[in-house]
């Protein structure tokens, strides 16, 4: 079966002959939580890696006042407890973890990686880099980040990237945990660079955040993107969340 793009975000994966996933669901008072998991026939079925997924949805991050950005960087801490606990065998305070901020941070919708790299503060358990663009490096983002968790005898790695929603209404509104890693990419439909346990030897956790939409018909095979005049805003303000969160859970 050919797919012209993975869907970067689960909860947006055409649902071929209507499988029933078992998507399990939690209201709070200011997100909701799902969690999916996909086995391999699932994953096949829908087009993406096979792995479990958790979505916190909320209002647009670059509008939620202090309180409501607080508890979802702690339902945040938790859920990457949680899912590292569950691909390392390991607690949290036991593990030394890379963090790994893709995309470019010079152009707005694409910088919320980085940014969270900008904004997390290193601890005895936590190396944080910027990985950035080929065209920076010279060297693809899973080449650079294995030689990084290398160095860093890392037990995990934690990457981040701006993603791409189809639907206006989820721009700025998820942030995706994922353990099946991340295609570095993949949101202008360039699947060449897989990060992800195979590629770095150790479990990878994907965080992301949509910023851009993707357009309709043939320019979205293209790579063509929609982008608000927001984009930066909810780069910056999604990046302080998830900061936050990381740090609770890896601060010295």
């Amino acid at each position: 079966m050919n797919f012209d793009r993975i869907r970067d975000l689960a909860c947006e994966c055409e649902r071929i002959g209507k499988l029933p996933f078992d998507i399990k669901t939690e209201d709070f008072l200011h997100y909701s939580l799902s969690r999916l998991e996909l086995n391999e026939n699932e994953a096949k079925l829908v087009g993406r890696p096979s792995g479990r997924y958790v979505s916190i949805f909320s209002g647009s991050v670059s509008e939620l006042d202090g309180e409501s950005a607080s508890d979802i960087s702690e339902a945040l801490s938790r859920e990457l407890a949680l899912m590292a606990k569950a691909v390392t065998g390991k607690d949290a305070s036991c593990l030394k973890a890379v963090l790994a901020g893709l995309g470019n941070r010079s152009v707005g919708y694409d910088s919320f990686g980085a940014r969270v790299c900008e904004m997390t503060a290193p601890s005895s358990r936590l190396a944080v880099f910027k990985i950035g663009v080929p065209s920076q490096s010279g060297l693809t983002s899973s080449r650079f980040l294995r030689c990084v968790a290398d160095c860093a005898k890392a037990d995990l790695a934690v990457v981040l990237d701006s993603l791409v929603a189809k639907s206006e209404e989820r721009v700025g509104r998820i942030i995706q945990l994922a353990d099946s890693g991340v295609t570095a990419g993949s949101g202008v439909g360039n699947h060449s660079d897989r990060i992800d346990g195979d590629a770095l030897g150790i479990p990878v956790i994907a965080i992301g955040l949509p910023t851009a939409l993707e357009t309709e018909g043939s320019l979205m095979k293209m790579g063509y993107l929609a982008v608000s005049a927001q984009a930066e805003n909810i780069a910056k303000s999604g990046a302080r969340i998830v900061s936050r969160g990381i740090e609770m859970l890896f601060a010295d």
